[in-house]
């Protein structure tokens, strides 16, 4: 007797709707429109939903249904687009069926901007309308409403196109448009927690000075969790301000939460694996990151981290190939190829280290996080003029600007100073500076092998 197969769940990807304003500025709200579509079938049961990042790998790329269906396992695809004229919207919509490429369904809807959440609702219940056979009786989706003014959440939006670009000048317009989401709605908690995030995320590369970020991410993290405690991304917000700048081990519960408000949130999986990683459970931290892989295999961010926790082990040679994949992806991803560039550091191809680097640098503004990497490079490759040139500069700029003692510090190794570069190192442990979390990271290398290290990293809570 055959025993017969479990039916295979309905599966679907969202693409990016098609800008179709003449306005480039909108692809922010093209963008939102499908994440806000992707969050709500989410929460479906027995319907299978491609995450995000992969599905926007293919925006703006003219591809056959099926060959774009195969590449994300899904049997269906949404795309569509959206016009804005003043203040009225028009979006279209289509359920294309990946195996012939025919539509399910097709819809147009031409509204007042004020009613783009309703359109985000009636299409995600048509898909689930379009599939009740197979889902079963169902209660319609919702898209969470996490404010009511259009204003706040088109700034807010334009944060998230803003952040996925992951360049310094994006992280400060990131930040400007949260605050102004916030101006627009103080009770949007979205707003408060993605003022916390950036203000992280901008003191750990060298953006703003560690106790001034501290501040302003503490306050933002505990006004977000007072407005909605049961948001992943609230909760992740707050867990960046208890881990880097408190140092309190036991924020891993507040991921934990997150991840079971959302099990597939791929950023939450990321970086609780960046948790375990600096607890010292290492085959944790890399199982963690393989979820995440697996829930978006075309995620460049759990990519580049699995590449990162691999490095971090001395694994280099499969570092290279995670980071390659980051990549192949977005072959403009800085984080992954500044981590590319630490790689071929290690491995002694320092002509290939600098020219990634070289390209970094050109890419941020010279932003000084990456000419301390630049300036570790060329010390570690024996280019000593090139390195005195890179931390002259950094000297310089830090007389006008914050400058992280960490990257004179990096140079200073590499140029055998070792007691300077040490020195450099305690006051990088006084400002508190976040990055000390990496030192597992390449421009740590000749660092760590000092005997007083060890005593550093216990003062800042860190072990071997």
């Amino acid at each position: 007797m055959r025993v017969s197969e479990e039916p295979e769940k309905p599966s679907i990807a969202v693409l990016p709707f098609a800008n179709m304003s003449p306005d480039p500025e909108q692809e922010y709200f093209c963008e939102g429109m499908a994440e806000e579509i992707i969050n709500a079938l989410s929460k479906i049961q027995g319907l299978r939903v491609a995450a995000r990042m992969s599905a926007f790998q293919f925006k703006g790329r003219l591809q056959d249904a099926r060959q774009v269906g195969n590449a994300l396992n899904v049997k269906m695809l949404l795309e569509g687009g959206v016009r804005t004229a003043g203040n009225r919207l028009r979006v279209t919509a289509q359920l294309i069926n990946v195996e012939d490429g025919c539509h399910l369904w097709s819809e147009r809807y031409d509204r007042q901007l004020e009613d783009v959440f309703a359109i985000q609702d009636e299409i995600a219940s048509n898909i689930v309308g379009a599939l009740r056979l197979k889902l079963g009786q169902q209660e319609l989706p919702r898209v969470k409403r996490a404010t009511d003014n259009l204003e706040a959440y088109h700034l807010y939006l334009k944060r998230r196109h803003f952040w996925h670009h992951r360049q310094p000048v994006m992280q400060r317009r990131a930040l400007q448009a949260y605050q102004q989401a916030k101006e627009e709605d103080p009770s949007y908690a979205l707003a408060h927690a993605g003022i916390a995030w950036i203000q992280i995320i901008m003191a750990i590369y060298g953006l703003l000075p560690p106790d001034r970020a501290r501040t302003a991410a503490k306050s933002a993290a505990e006004r977000a969790v007072s407005l909605d405690e049961g948001c992943a991304d609230v909760l992740i917000g707050a867990w960046g301000v208890g881990l880097f700048f408190d140092r309190d081990w036991d924020a891993e519960r507040v991921l934990q939460r997150a991840i079971e408000l959302e099990p597939n949130h791929v950023e939450a999986r990321c970086f609780h694996s960046l948790h375990l990683w600096f607890m010292g459970r290492h085959e944790e931290a890399l199982n963690e990151v393989r979820r995440a892989q697996d829930s978006d295999p075309l995620s460049t961010y759990a990519n580049t981290l699995a590449g990162w926790a691999l490095l971090a082990s001395g694994h280099n040679e499969e570092a290279v190939l995670e980071l390659q994949k980051a990549l192949d992806i977005d072959p403009d991803y800085v984080l992954a190829l500044t981590l590319l560039a630490g790689a071929h550091a290690r491995n002694s191809q320092y002509e290939q280290a600098i020219s990634v680097l070289e390209r970094v640098i050109s890419m941020t503004g010279r932003s000084p996080f990456y000419v301390g990497w630049l300036g570790w490079a060329y010390g570690r490759a024996g280019r000593t003029d090139q390195a005195r040139a890179a931390l002259s500069e950094l000297r310089q700029r830090s007389e006008r600007e914050y400058v992280s003692p960490l990257y004179i510090s990096w140079v200073l190794s590499e140029l055998k100073e070792e007691g300077d570069a040490l020195e450099w190192l305690e006051k990088a442990l006084e400002a508190r500076d976040p990055y000390l979390f990496f030192w597992r990271t390449p421009v740590f290398d000749s660092l760590r092998s000092e005997p007083r290290f060890d005593d550093l990293l216990r003062r800042f809570n860190l072990t071997r």
